[in-house]
C-alpha cells in the first residue's frame, strides 16, 4: 500500500486484513484501533500512541515503533521480528504468542539476549500479572 498517514488521528480506525507494507503513520493517534490479521511489514509507527489498540495476528516484521506510547494493547500471537521498539513505553499490552526474534527492545537491547522476547525489557513496561506474555 505505502499510505502516508502523519500526525493523524486514526482512533478507532479498521485496518483489518489489510496490506499496510511500507506505510508510515509517524506521529498519528491509533487509539482503539483494529489492526488485526494486517501485512504491515516496514511500516514506520515512530512516535505514535496505541491506546487499547488491537493488533493481533498481523505481521509487523521490520515495522518500527520506537518512541511510540504503547499501553494496554494486544499483540497476540504478532510477528516482530527485526521490529524496532526503541524508547518505546509499554504497559499492560498482552504480548502473547507474539514471534521475537532479532527485535529490538526499548531499552536497546536485542530480543534474542532474552529468551526471544523484549518483555520487562525497558522502557516503563509492567507486564500484567492476569495476561499471558512469551
Amino acid at each position: 500500500m505505502n499510505a502516508i498517514m502523519t500526525n493523524m488521528n486514526l482512533s478507532g480506525a479498521t485496518f483489518n486484513n489489510a496490506f499496510l507494507t511500507w506505510s508510515t503513520l509517524t506521529g498519528s493517534t491509533l487509539n482503539g484501533a483494529s489492526i488485526v490479521g494486517t501485512s504491515a511489514q516496514n511500516v514506520n509507527f515512530v512516535n505514535d500512541q496505541l491506546f487499547n489498540a488491537n493488533l493481533s495476528n498481523s505481521n509487523f516484521a521490520d515495522a518500527d515503533f520506537s518512541r511510540s506510547n504503547i499501553n494496554n494493547a494486544n499483540f497476540a500471537n504478532t510477528n516482530l521480528e527485526n521490529a524496532h521498539f526503541n524508547d518505546a513505553r509499554i504497559s499492560g499490552t498482552n504480548f502473547a504468542g507474539a514471534f521475537w526474534n532479532s527485535t529490538i527492545c526499548p531499552d536497546g537491547s536485542i530480543s534474542n539476549a532474552h529468551g526471544n522476547t523484549c518483555v520487562a525489557y525497558g522502557g516503563t513496561q509492567t507486564p500484567t500479572p492476569s495476561r499471558t506474555y512469551t
